[in-house]
């Protein structure tokens, strides 16, 4: 598996997403800080992170399955860095906010391209390796870039930040660069496509209407999957500071608590990425599994946030951590399952995927926003998890039910 192509395709988005957590915090940063925005304007900011993924990604997902998403991804990170060097030009907020919405948007084909390419190149067994090596890197980037990031700021201004991002992003470039070039040119020139994807296919531009009938339940079970986890995790996720600190935990707690959860996705990722052992049975069974898990694991933190303040800590740091496994299993296992189960339609189900998980970012905060007036930090955790098990409950059910009508209609036959 481990040649020049695979290592420069790892290594460049590592670099890519690092590139993304030191400038997010950046972001952040110089909104509350420069623009001294108020609360109503920093979720105009989280919007134009957020909503220009949301419209453009099916499109531009769509459009990536019919042409060689190489010199996409190049040019995309040239756009996006190029749009963050904007930031630093001390713009007026309402420009700010408009370069923002630029960045994300030319920033939308980085993902789904990389899958894409990943499904004509990586063979299909090395597949969970590949994206286990990659959460691997993932995880460790989202423990170390808050840290670099943060020092840099502290000490040179949250403009060096956003200075180090474009580093890290041409450092990204470069990697794809070396990993994309062929002897004969980029892929996509002769396709190289993965041993069950015909090349015929990768030519077509296939909707998710025109996908398999019989693979449409698979798929719709995935975006259930994949959508419902993205609401519980950013439900809690963004309120957490507040809540932590309403009901009076220390903030270093924070800290422990994220600190934890990636922890747990490292340990995880690095299994994940070491085993040779082939996927088999029900594609979608380690994901939905690992969804309901961390519901479940929500659920019991709303009962560890009733405990007595000096122990709750001890509980939430290990349960924060089992999240973290959790987490890992479900965007490996996601990613496998997109690109091994609708080779013909990567990048189509990919910005199908990106598209409502933004959505669901973006609703995700202001419904918990709206709730905790009402609630208790123990009863978001419990309300979040047991909505989430609702949604997973009835959307297996569904798949189970569906697969034995499947069965027994191919016995009939």
């Amino acid at each position: 598996m481990w040649n020049k192509t695979s290592i420069g395709l790892v290594l460049g988005t590592a670099f890519a997403g690092f590139s993304f957590w030191v400038d997010f915090l950046a972001i952040l940063t110089l909104s509350a800080y420069e623009y001294k925005a108020s609360p109503s304007a920093m979720a105009v900011v989280s919007a134009m992170l957020l909503i220009p993924g949301m419209l453009a990604g099916r499109a531009i997902g769509r459009w990536l399955d019919r042409v060689n998403p190489a010199p996409i991804l190049l040019v995309a990170l040239v756009l996006r860095a190029s749009a963050t060097v904007m930031l630093l030009a001390g713009l007026p907020f309402a420009f700010f906010c408009a370069f923002l919405a630029f960045r994300s948007l030319v920033a939308v084909p980085v993902e789904p391209a990389n899958s894409v390419i990943v499904s004509r190149i990586v063979p299909k067994d090395d597949v969970a390796r590949y994206f286990g090596t990659l959460s691997l890197l993932r995880n460790i980037s989202k423990i170390i870039a808050p840290t670099i990031g943060t020092a840099i700021a502290s000490v040179f201004g949250e403009k060096a930040s956003i200075g180090l991002s474009v580093v890290l992003t041409g450092a990204a470039l470069a990697s794809f660069v070396v990993a994309l070039r062929r002897h004969d040119g980029w892929i996509g020139g002769p396709y190289v496509v993965a041993e069950n994807v015909k090349k015929s296919s990768v030519r077509q531009s296939v909707t998710v209407s025109e996908i398999d009938l019989a693979k449409r339940p698979l798929l719709r079970q995935l975006l259930w999957t994949a959508t419902t986890y993205a609401f519980m995790i950013f439900t809690i996720n963004n309120q957490l500071p507040v809540m932590l600190g309403a009901a009076g935990f220390d903030k270093a707690l924070l800290g422990v608590l994220v600190s934890c959860s990636g922890g747990g996705g490292i340990l995880t990722a690095a299994y994940l990425a070491k085993t040779k052992r082939k996927m088999t049975g029900d594609p979608m069974r380690a994901t939905v599994v690992a969804v309901i898990s961390i519901a479940v694991c929500f659920v019991t933190l709303g009962g560890v946030f009733a405990l007595p303040r000096p122990l709750a800590p001890y509980f939430a740091a290990a349960l924060f951590f089992l999240t973290g496994m959790f987490s890992s299993i479900e965007t490996i296992r996601a990613n496998v399952v997109v690109v091994q189960q609708f080779p013909e339609s990567v990048g189509t189900v990919s910005g199908k995927i990106s598209s409502l998980q933004s959505a669901a970012m973006l609703i995700a905060p202001w419904t918990a926003a709206g709730l905790l007036p009402y609630l208790s930090m123990s009863g978001l955790f419990v309300l979040d998890g047991g909505l989430g098990l609702l949604v997973l409950g009835t959307i297996s059910g569904i798949a189970y039910w569906t697969r034995r009508q499947g069965q027994t209609a191919g016995v009939a036959t």
